[in-house]
């Protein structure tokens, strides 16, 4: 009688623990294929193995850490795997949910009728292992598709609740061998970009009491390397078409999803705080490249090695964030575009900069206070000359201005599309504020001349700063 009815008896308030589990399954070739046949949402698994173990301690946790009462490790491993999402799956949902309407339900308060019953929420703990071998996603919606080749990829997720009162730790650890993304537009590759061996750690600290959280992101990289093929011009259309097409079906459904019912809260008692979130973020640059397209027959390049950024907040509410930042010696090239090669037109070698930047946001303002210091800058004068000429030409000049309007346009769009979402009174324009401060060590400007007869050096000239 005692160990069936042992909850109600006084002195009994605990569950008994789960008995230890183990389990396991493997399947060769697993697909999940949702959506008609013309545009397949699907999610294709190649030798897929499985293996769960329940209240199986593996790892002694280190020092004064309370043992959770429940323990659960998930372990996948696939060989292959595939996801297909296309934009008729939203469509569909959006059928489904037209023909079955969600009716909110109404918060009831639970009653508590044995006094002497006080329920005991059992700690717990959740820890999910991903191995994959090769992994391919594809997103596809009405203007933009994105394909990405993962490899090697491994993953981590620890969620742990010892106290309810203490909240709940989610703990993520991501890597991988390389992964490559392109993003096309009207079957023309816009995008491209690959990184080597990357990671990622996320730890989220959630409060069950006051709903405070701190995020804490890092995330390195070993060689990356990023393409924009597409000019300034068409990468603000394609924005443009994402944000009045894409982005405005996604906020009709997500109300659709929230239905806003009259719902009588003054009887309800619960916290109706809003969840502060409180970001720490820091990443790592071994080496990067980048590559945007000016012009048709024009590029910029940047390559350089070493770059840390990390960004925190300053107080509680999140409302003032400091960003900093360090870059080693990089080199910025144009380049011009002939038929079937590349000449680089104007070269500068741009020493350490580091600084920081001090965000406040407010309802009536926002302001930015940005300091930063950089070492001592050698120029040529032939690189400074060609690029200065290649900036006047009448092509940059006639561009300058569209892309002005086009941002103008693009700013209004993104304007309207988040005023349509929030909801309530408008809010007055907030005021922009800014206030910089740069340190140079000093400046050289150098140039030589070259008999062309001998080729060699005839005459130099230095001009000094600093």
């Amino acid at each position: 009688m005692q160990e069936v009815f042992a909850p109600w008896i006084e002195g009994h308030h605990e569950r008994p623990l789960m008995k230890p589990f183990k389990g396991s399954f493997r399947a060769g070739d697993l697909r999940l294929i949702v959506g008609p046949e013309i545009s397949i949402n699907a999610i294709e698994f190649g030798t897929l193995a499985v293996h769960v173990a329940v209240n199986q301690v593996t790892v002694q946790m280190a020092g004064p850490v309370p043992r959770p009462e429940k323990i659960l490790t998930l372990q996948i491993y696939c060989a292959e795997s595939a996801i297909a999402l296309r934009w008729s799956f939203l469509e569909m949902l959006k059928d489904i949910i037209n023909v079955f309407p969600i009716t909110p339900s109404t918060p009831r308060l639970r009653e508590n009728n044995n006094p002497t019953f006080s329920h005991k929420k059992q700690s717990y703990s959740t820890h999910i292992i991903v191995n994959t071998g090769v992994t391919t996603v594809g997103l596809e919606s009405i203007n933009v598709r994105a394909t990405c080749l993962l490899q090697g990829i491994r993953g981590s997720l620890l969620q742990t609740q010892i106290d309810r009162h203490q909240g709940m730790t989610l703990n993520l650890l991501l890597s991988a061998h390389s992964v490559e993304t392109e993003i096309l537009s009207l079957s023309r590759s816009v995008v491209l970009s690959n990184l080597v061996l990357p990671s990622l750690f996320g730890n989220f600290d959630i409060a069950s009491e006051g709903m405070n959280k701190d995020w804490h992101f890092a995330a390195s990289s070993t060689n990356s390397s990023f393409k924009v093929r597409d000019g300034p011009l068409e990468i603000i259309q394609i924005t443009e078409n994402f944000i009045s097409t894409e982005l405005r079906y996604i906020q009709g459904l997500a109300q659709i999803l929230e239905p806003n019912a009259d719902v009588d809260r003054s009887s309800v008692s619960f916290s109706s705080q809003k969840a502060n979130g409180r970001p720490h973020v820091a990443v790592f640059l071994d080496s990067y490249l980048f590559t945007c397209t000016i012009l048709p027959a024009l590029s910029y390049q940047i390559k350089g090695e070493v770059v840390r950024m990390s960004m925190q907040p300053r107080d509680s509410d999140s409302s003032m964030s400091i960003l900093n930042f360090d870059l080693k010696p990089h080199i910025h090239t144009v380049y011009g575009h002939t038929v079937g090669a590349m000449d680089a037109i104007s070269v500068l070698h741009i020493p350490s900069i580091n600084g920081q930047f001090t965000i406040e946001r407010n309802p009536r303002r926002a302001s930015i206070m940005f300091h930063t210091a950089i070492e001592q800058i050698d120029l040529d004068a032939a690189a400074v000359h060609s690029l200065l000429t290649t900036l006047n030409r009448p092509e940059i000049r006639r561009l300058s201005t569209s892309f002005k309007n086009n941002l103008t346009l693009l700013l209004d769009e993104t304007r309207d599309t988040a005023e349509s979402i929030r909801e309530g009174p408008e809010l007055p324009q907030r005021l922009f504020l800014y206030d910089a401060h740069v340190t140079l060590a000093g400046m050289s400007v150098r140039t030589s001349t070259v008999d062309r007869l001998t080729q060699a050096g005839t005459s130099q000239l230095n001009f000094e700063l600093g």
